[in-house]
């Protein structure tokens, strides 16, 4: 048996589905407050992921016209 190192890409993930809707919002929303209380710069990709989920997508269009 040879040692063949870990490919990144390859990853099957933990079985569990994406997150989707307002686990979604709450992740981002996560990692933003985590990015602004270490002093880091706020990833674009995170919005991207909101943007990318139709659902997430729609409860913030709800949101934003209270």
């Amino acid at each position: 048996m040879s040692w063949t190192p870990l490919d990144p890409y390859s990853n099957p993930g933990d079985g569990s589905p994406p997150l989707t809707g307002a686990a979604l919002i709450a992740e981002v929303a996560f990692h933003k407050q985590t990015a602004r209380l270490n002093g880091d710069p706020i990833d674009p990709e995170w919005d991207q992921w909101l943007a990318d989920d139709e659902s997430a997508t729609g409860i913030l269009a709800k949101l934003r016209t209270r």
